[in-house]
């Protein structure tokens, strides 16, 4: 942040320009100022020349006062009627918690709770599940489950110790002598 023009740290950190009623304050070269701007509107760069050249109810950069940036974690921020938000969310991140602090807070690419999309939690039968790029998958299975079809939306669904078709392992059929011995 360029301290020789912010309102909230002008030339040093801590360092607030506060106006008097119904002033706007700015900080030129760090040093404090103050002009009387219509409502809504900001001498931001402290330049007689150009008056109150700022929309502090739209800009992004001087958000209802001179210097207050908006920025969103993860995305791009906006400054909509003197308030902060998130405008957009980088590819693979979302807002799912829907607030200006946070930021765009969730990576959708690898959130289990939130895989692909806000709330869109991956649930894996006799496992535990993983998000890859955005989609549901298996991260492993319990005891003697697999995933021998490799579809997780059912999960590990093969119980490798009873199945006859996948026995002790997937594609692994027990042989006919040892399901005579079954017998």
């Amino acid at each position: 942040k360029d301290v020789s023009k912010d309102v909230n740290n002008c030339g040093q950190c801590g360092k607030k320009c506060t106006p008097s009623a119904g002033g706007t304050a700015y900080c030129k070269d760090d040093t404090c100022g103050e002009t009387i701007c219509p409502t809504g509107f900001g001498d931001c760069n402290g330049d007689p020349d150009d008056g109150c050249e700022v929309d502090l109810r739209t800009d992004k950069d001087n958000c209802n006062s001179c210097g207050n940036l908006c920025l969103a974690a993860n995305g791009t921020a906006s400054c909509n009627n003197r308030v902060c938000q998130i405008a957009s969310c980088n590819k693979g991140y979302a807002d799912c918690k829907n607030g200006y602090a946070d930021g765009c807070e969730v990576n959708t690419n690898t959130d289990t709770a939130n895989c692909g999309g806000c709330t869109k939690a991956c649930n894996i039968d006799n496992g535990t599940p993983k998000c890859d790029t955005g989609v549901c998958a298996v991260n492993s299975c319990s005891q003697t489950f697999r995933d021998c079809n490799s579809d997780a939306k059912d999960g590990c669904e093969t119980n490798i110790a009873t199945s006859t078709k996948n026995c002790g392992g997937c594609r692994r059929s027990r042989s006919r002598r040892d399901r005579k011995s079954d017998v």
